[in-house]
């Protein structure tokens, strides 16, 4: 799966997938690690740290996910591999 193969994966435009994705991120132990992002940029941004919160929820097209899906600090790279 391609995450397991990186540190830090962001994700755009994830309503579609919005509530697998959550349910995979609970699975593998990673909500407190991911942050959502709706429109970006825009003056209706919102950063959600509790993606928890989200279950359930309708959210906008312009959103995105970041996964932090390692230990300590964040590399470059693929897992096992420095760029």
């Amino acid at each position: 799966a391609v995450l397991d193969r990186f540190q830090v994966l962001v994700l755009m435009k994830v309503r579609p997938v919005l509530q697998p994705l959550l349910h995979l991120l609970e699975q593998r132990n990673l909500l407190h690690k991911s942050i959502f992002v709706e429109r970006a940029g825009a003056p209706q941004q919102q950063v959600i740290h509790d993606v928890s919160s989200l279950k359930g929820r309708d959210v906008h097209y312009l959103s995105l996910m970041i996964i932090h899906n390692h230990e300590g600090e964040a590399g470059l790279g693929m897992k096992g591999r420095q760029v």
